[in-house]
C-alpha cells in the first residue's frame, strides 16, 4: 500500500503539475487576450465617443452656418425643423451635458419652436462653457430686448467676445445694433445727436445745418435710404443750410474789405479773390467733410437699421426745432 501509495503520487503531482502549467498558460494567454480587447475597447470608446468628434443629428438638424466649431455644414434658422430639432438635441444634450455644442443648438431648437426663455438658458449654459457662437446670440438677444431687458452696453460686451472667439458674423452685428462714434470728423456732435441731446445741437443752429445737409444729400440718392426724415423738416434743414452758405460768403466779403483802404480798388480786388477762394476752400471742405461722414456711417450702420433709425429720428426732431 506504501508504494502504491507512493508510486500513484508522483504521477499525480507530475500530472497536476503538467495540467497546472497548462492551465496556467491558458489562463494567461486569455488574460492577454482580454487585456488586449480592453485596451482596444478602451481606444475605440475615445475615438468614437468624445462628443467633440462626432457628427450628430444634432449637428445635422440644428447646426448654425456660421458656427466656426460646427460639424455640419449647418442650418439656416428658416430651414430648420423645430420637432426633429428638439428631439436631436435634447438626445444629444443628455447623452453629452458637458459639450457646449449641442447645448447652442439645444437653443436654437428651442427658439425656432417659440420657447425663447428656455432658448436663452441653453445658450447661457453653452456661453458658461465658453462656446463662442453662444457668445453671439447672447449678443443678439441684449441688442433687440428678445427675452431680456435690452442692454447695448451688454450686447456689445457678448459681441466682442464671440467676434474674439472667431464668429465672423459678430462685428456685422455690433455695428449693426452697438453705436460708435469712432472715424467721424466730429465725434461729439454724432454722440450728441445718438444721445437725442438737442439743447446742446442747437446753440448753433446755422452752422449744423449746413453739416447736415452735406451729410445726408448723400443718402437721397443710395437705393433703400432716401431723405431719412420727413420732407419738410428736411426743407427747414435745407433753408438754413442755404442761409449758412450766404452767411459765410458774407463773413468773407466783410474781412476782405476790412483788409484794404477805401479808393484802394486793385488791393480790394486782390482781397475779394482771396475771400471767394477762401469760401469755396470752405465749403468745399464742408461738403467733402459731411459726405465722407455719410459714407463711414452707412459702411457701418446701413441706413436701415437700429442704430440709423434712433440717429435719423433724433436729425428729424432737431430739424423740426428750427
Amino acid at each position: 500500500m506504501m508504494l502504491h501509495v507512493g508510486n500513484h503520487n508522483p504521477v499525480g503531482v507530475a500530472g497536476c503539475r503538467v495540467a497546472g502549467y497548462f492551465v496556467l498558460t491558458l489562463l494567461l494567454v486569455a488574460l492577454a487576450g482580454c487585456g488586449g480587447s480592453a485596451d482596444h475597447g478602451a481606444a475605440g470608446s475615445t475615438q468614437t465617443s468624445s462628443p467633440a468628434a462626432l457628427v450628430t443629428d444634432s449637428d445635422q438638424t440644428a447646426a448654425h452656418p456660421d458656427d466656426p466649431l460646427r460639424m455640419a455644414p449647418g442650418v439656416a434658422t428658416a430651414d430648420i425643423v423645430p420637432r426633429l430639432a428638439l428631439i436631436a438635441t435634447e438626445e444629444a444634450v443628455r447623452a453629452h451635458p458637458r459639450e457646449p455644442r449641442f447645448h447652442f443648438q439645444h437653443g436654437r431648437a428651442l427658439a425656432v419652436s417659440g420657447r425663447q426663455s428656455e432658448a436663452l438658458e441653453a445658450y447661457q449654459r453653452a456661453a458658461d462653457m465658453g462656446y463662442p457662437m453662444a457668445y453671439f446670440k447672447l449678443g443678439l438677444a441684449y441688442a433687440t430686448g428678445e427675452g431680456v431687458a435690452m442692454d447695448i452696453a451688454k450686447a456689445r460686451e457678448w459681441f466682442e467676445r464671440a467676434e474674439a472667439g472667431g464668429v465672423g458674423i459678430a462685428a456685422s452685428a455690433r455695428n449693426y445694433y452697438v453705436f460708435s462714434t469712432e472715424g467721424f470728423s466730429n465725434p461729439q456732435l454724432f454722440q450728441l445727436i445718438f444721445d437725442g441731446n438737442l439743447r446742446e445741437l442747437q446753440a448753433d443752429r446755422s452752422d449744423l445745418a449746413g453739416y447736415l445737409v452735406s451729410f445726408m444729400e448723400p443718402f437721397r440718392g443710395t437705393e433703400g435710404c432716401g431723405i431719412m426724415i420727413s420732407r419738410g423738416n428736411y426743407s427747414k434743414l435745407v433753408q438754413m443750410g442755404q442761409a449758412n452758405v450766404v452767411s459765410m460768403m458774407f463773413r468773407g466779403m466783410a474781412d476782405s474789405r476790412s483788409q484794404t483802404r477805401p479808393g484802394d480798388f486793385a488791393g480790394s480786388a486782390q482781397s475779394g479773390f482771396r475771400a471767394g477762394q477762401q469760401f469755396g476752400s470752405d465749403l468745399g471742405a464742408l461738403v467733402d467733410q459731411g459726405e465722407a461722414d455719410a459714407q463711414l456711417f452707412y459702411d457701418r450702420f446701413d441706413c436701415r437699421s437700429p442704430v440709423a433709425d434712433r440717429f435719423f429720428e433724433n436729425i428729424d426732431r432737431l430739424a423740426g426745432t428750427f
